[in-house]
């Protein structure tokens, strides 16, 4: 008995063909899965070096007069070993974390798989689909990245976000979704597939720079920083 199989969508390969040279293959469940940028570990862990930087500035600014008798010691060298090891820390979780986290898109839904320890795979139907924003922190601005978050009907914690992504794979990615939401044919997402047109849009607010600078520092990050620099601080007082 004979079987005849449909054309191969654009953007994957057969399972067992040969991968097409810069194109990535599907994997076993017929999906393409990809990650999101490489300088994802740095925008991620900055907060986390932030914080002990300003714990160690706080302690070494105290006291001025110990801290130069430190530097002239050997303290400064136990003082640059820990706080080297603390960058490499963080910068390898973060580095393990996304090298777990990948996504993928099909004609019904968007699929997220992360966790290190603990594997989750979650994903966001298109048909529930209700809104698809481009977020940009002031660190991933720098880089020219953006993060994209899906939020689909279904609870509060029905959000995925693919953080992060070049800021133009960001904005074709979001007008395709848009795109396959609202009922609009497009090709299978690949390498070389057109970028559906945005849909039209109505500028809503803008925020001012001021105002965001503002929320930055209003962050819990950036509370956190605050509150140990007090609390150590007042421990020196006492």
């Amino acid at each position: 008995m004979n079987a005849q199989l449909g054309p191969i969508p654009s953007g994957t390969t057969a399972p067992g063909a040969p991968t097409p040279l810069g194109r990535p293959s599907a994997g076993p469940d017929g999906l393409v899965w990809r990650r999101v940028h490489p300088v994802t570990p740095l925008v991620k862990g900055w907060k986390a070096i932030a914080v002990m930087a300003a714990v160690i500035a706080q302690q070494a600014g105290d006291n001025l007069a110990r801290g130069l008798d430190l530097v002239r010691g050997s303290g400064i060298l136990v003082l640059l070993g820990g706080l080297l090891a603390v960058v490499l820390l963080v910068t390898g979780l973060s580095w393990l974390s996304w090298r777990m986290t990948r996504y993928a898109i099909d004609a019904q839904a968007v699929h997220l798989r992360q966790g290190v320890i603990f594997r989750q795979q979650r994903q966001a139907r298109l048909d529930r689909l209700q809104a698809v924003d481009i977020v940009q922190p002031i660190v991933a601005r720098i880089f020219g990245l953006a993060e994209l978050k899906l939020e689909v009907a279904g609870g509060a914690d029905s959000a995925i976000k693919l953080a992060f992504l070049k800021e133009s794979e960001a904005n074709g990615l979001r007008n395709e979704l848009l795109a396959r939401a609202a009922g609009v044919v497009t090709a299978e997402r690949g390498v070389d597939a057109p970028v559906p047109a945005p849909p039209p849009e109505r500028h809503i607010v803008s925020v001012p720079l001021s105002r965001l600078i503002g929320s930055i520092l209003l962050t819990p990050s950036m509370l956190v920083v605050v509150i140990v620099a007090i609390a150590v601080r007042a421990g020196r007082i006492i």
